[in-house]
């Protein structure tokens, strides 16, 4: 009997153990978890068509650079670099180094603005542009222009060059070059004169005039004069109508 009830308790051990029911030596076993956030994409990095625009970008702002540097270094006397932007087609085109350089002799200070480039290959780009001038000329007078400007350039040796050149004025007038362009001060208007006399300004409101080659004591002095009203300074003694003949 007691046998009998062994049998059973053993049977029963071991139908517990090859169960499915978890136990501390028997632990269910593990079932794959489902994550619910979005599984990260690595990055396909720029397309082709976006590298070539950069490329294109790049180009673009090199080529106007080289503008904008040329007219700073002009504006700051610094020609040998503004000159070795220059092709030697365009320098040839420009009448040579110190042609080119005395075009620039009144200058005081150059500015490029509105710099854009445009139709930018591999080898080729036209930059336009408006430059603003300041120039002293002949007469000491401060003179501002405005123009509209295009470069053509090319690239040799891995770097831009301007091939070509041009500018219309928009405002301002050329500077006076020639010193003897500048005249001296505007005459006197008649109104400024006194009315008695031609030939010469008189201040009407002097309080007297003498010949400047005779003995009077001034304070203003003359040369020879018409006398055609009053001779309020006794400018013509012999009353002919000329005064101070002897001045001449």
């Amino acid at each position: 009997m007691v046998g009998g009830r062994l049998l059973a308790l053993l049977l029963a051990a071991l139908f517990a153990g090859g169960s499915g029911c978890a136990t501390d030596d028997n632990p269910a076993p593990s079932r794959p978890t489902t994550s619910t956030e979005p599984q990260s994409q690595s990055d396909p990095g720029p397309t082709r068509a976006d590298l070539v625009v950069a490329k294109r970008q790049r180009r673009e702002r090199s080529a106007e650079r080289t503008v904008r540097s040329y007219y700073r270094e002009v504006g700051l006397g610094e020609y040998d670099a503004a000159w070795a932007r220059l092709s030697p087609g365009a320098q040839a085109a420009q009448g040579g180094y110190d042609t080119w350089k005395g075009g620039y002799d009144s200058t005081t200070g150059t500015r490029a603005v509105a710099v854009t480039a445009t139709g930018v290959t591999a080898s080729r780009a036209t930059v336009t542009f408006e430059l603003h001038t300041v120039d002293v000329d002949a007469c000491d007078n401060e003179t501002r222009q405005t123009f509209q400007g295009r470069w053509m350039l090319a690239r040799e040796s891995g770097r831009w060059l301007g091939t070509s050149l041009s500018a219309q004025r928009l405002s301002g007038e050329a500077p006076v070059r020639d010193a003897s362009e500048c005249g001296g001060p505007p005459p006197p208007s008649s109104d400024d004169c006194h009315p008695s006399y031609e030939g010469a300004c008189l201040d009407p409101n002097a309080s007297d005039y003498d010949c400047e080659d005779g003995e009077g004591d001034g304070p203003e002095y003359t040369g020879p004069v018409t006398v055609v009203g009053e001779d309020e300074y006794d400018l013509d003694r012999d009353g002919n109508g000329e005064g101070c003949e002897s001045s001449g």
